[in-house]
């Protein structure tokens, strides 16, 4: 499933569009083509998530290395110029100009912020910042001290 979710930032921006349809040729394999009405990208985290949680359980750089790429590709398309700047929502992942400030949404989702930015961060942590062994993580990025263990993860 992980291997899907990467290959969704395979655009022209390295960010995942909100909506993809499977397409089928004639020859070769079917491919993941942004749809034509949801192709902005809202920079969601649930891949970053799932980066991050596959990253500490395996070790594989895979996942960081991608965590990498994803996180350069929202400082070039999204990042607003200027000290003190914010960020934005991507309009088209398969833009193709010059400049990425033509390619901006007007709109940000703070989601953004208490979760992709988050998983992005901890990709790059030791796993002593946040153990899963220690604590669990909401629906919404917040770790959760485990305080309890049942007998049988012991």
């Amino acid at each position: 499933i992980m291997e899907s979710c990467m290959a969704m930032y395979a655009t022209a921006t390295g960010l995942a569009a909100e909506s993809y349809d499977i397409v089928v040729g004639k020859t070769g394999p079917a491919k993941l083509v942004p749809s034509n009405t949801m192709k902005f990208s809202l920079l969601r985290p649930e891949t970053m998530e799932s980066a991050f949680v596959l990253w500490r359980v395996t070790g594989n750089r895979k996942y960081t290395d991608f965590g990498w790429r994803v996180f350069t590709a929202i400082e070039k398309h999204s990042r607003l110029p200027g000290k003190g700047s914010g960020y934005t929502a991507v309009a088209d992942v398969n833009f193709r100009g010059g400049n990425p400030e033509m390619n901006r949404l007007d709109r940000l989702d703070s989601f953004f912020f208490a979760e992709t930015l988050k998983y992005l961060y901890l990709l790059f942590c030791p796993p002593c910042v946040l153990p899963l062994s220690d604590y669990v993580f909401t629906t919404e990025a917040h770790p959760l001290p485990v305080l309890e263990r049942p007998p049988f993860s012991q």
